[in-house]
């Protein structure tokens, strides 16, 4: 058994999150992550921090989901230029916070 969660920005990373995810893992239940990249969690860093803390917390982020083709998803729709960069400043974060 695994329990998929949907966190989409850091600041939903709360103490009662986190305690739901280390009881699963107590019970030796795997925690992932899919998040869906909107514009909202596209802002520079944000995508990266918020799978940062889900490590800290013990979820593993497993999918990204960009939004594409429907109309009722064109608010949140991020070009796939802007999910690249995001993948880039996560790699430099990570080497960064390696190299510490």
């Amino acid at each position: 058994m695994i329990i998929i969660t949907h966190f989409e920005h850091p600041t939903e990373i709360t103490c009662g999150a986190m305690q739901a995810a280390q009881r699963f893992r107590l019970f030796g239940i795997s925690v992932y992550n899919q998040m869906v990249f909107t514009y909202y969690n596209s802002r520079k860093f944000k995508a990266a921090t918020l799978r940062q803390k889900l490590r800290l917390i013990g979820v593993i982020p497993n999918y990204t989901f960009n939004t594409r083709g429907k109309e009722e998803t064109d608010d949140y729709r991020v070009p796939i230029v802007r999910l690249l960069q995001e993948q880039q400043e996560e790699a430099k974060d990570l080497a960064r916070n390696r190299a510490h």
